[in-house]
């Protein structure tokens, strides 16, 4: 499986190398070239497999330079029952008759934002062995809140990172605020806007190529640029 960026269709690159590389040097999104058709023996192996398992399996699907020990791994470690309050890492719950609630908050923050920010630091830092890079990775979250929680959590133990959050000045004296500031596994840097306007210094850094000195991944409402 190739990937594209949404800029340019000509240059493809592989899913480690868009993992590892966050946003493509147009400025632009890594998608994926094709959205792979699921099987009748892949619809059989989701419905009696676990949270992880199907996690494994579908990611499989789109990261074909991972293999599928790799991915097992990573879901185990990612949604490790501790993590999710146990072996149910999103509940599908009944409310009546023909309606029933998808849960995504039994993550380490609460926010659904875990969902992928307990897998990313896992593809991430596997990428970065994959593409030969050995500077230290720098993520970068734009956040009003939950993200830079969420993202801080769930790199706060890997290896070869480190992450900033920029947030809104008006959280600067907020619990939130002061946590962003005083993780011991993150940077916080205050940005001088309202919701949403934090975006675009990040942005506007990661396409910086001639300013990075190291790999920079950048991630704003719980999506990783490039994934």
């Amino acid at each position: 499986m190739d990937y594209v960026s949404t800029r340019n269709r000509e240059r493809k690159v592989s899913a480690a190398y868009a993992i590892a590389n966050g946003i493509a040097p147009d400025g632009g999104l890594y998608c994926p070239t094709s959205f792979p058709a699921l099987t009748e023996a892949d619809w059989k192996t989701l419905a009696e497999s676990d949270y992880k398992g199907r996690s494994a399996l579908i990611l499989g699907k789109f990261l074909t330079d991972f293999t599928a020990e790799e991915l097992a791994d990573f879901a185990a470690k990612a949604y490790a029952d501790e993590k999710f309050g146990g072996a149910d890492t999103a509940p599908v719950v009944k409310l009546s008759e023909g309606k029933n609630l998808l849960e995504l908050w039994h993550g380490p923050t609460c926010a659904f934002k875990d969902m992928a920010l307990q897998m990313l630091p896992h593809l991430l830092t596997a990428s970065l062995r994959k593409t030969g890079e050995t500077r230290t990775a720098c993520i970068l979250v734009a956040t009003s809140g939950d993200t830079g929680k969420a993202a801080l959590d769930g790199f706060h133990d890997v290896p070869g990172t480190k992450i900033m959050v920029y947030y809104p000045v008006g959280l600067k004296a907020s619990a939130g605020g002061r946590a962003f500031r005083q993780h011991p596994h993150g940077y916080g840097g205050c940005g001088g806007a309202p919701h949403g306007g934090c975006a675009p210094h990040p942005v506007a850094l990661c396409g910086d190529r001639k300013r990075r000195t190291a790999p920079l991944s950048y991630s704003r409402a719980g999506t990783q640029g490039g994934v």
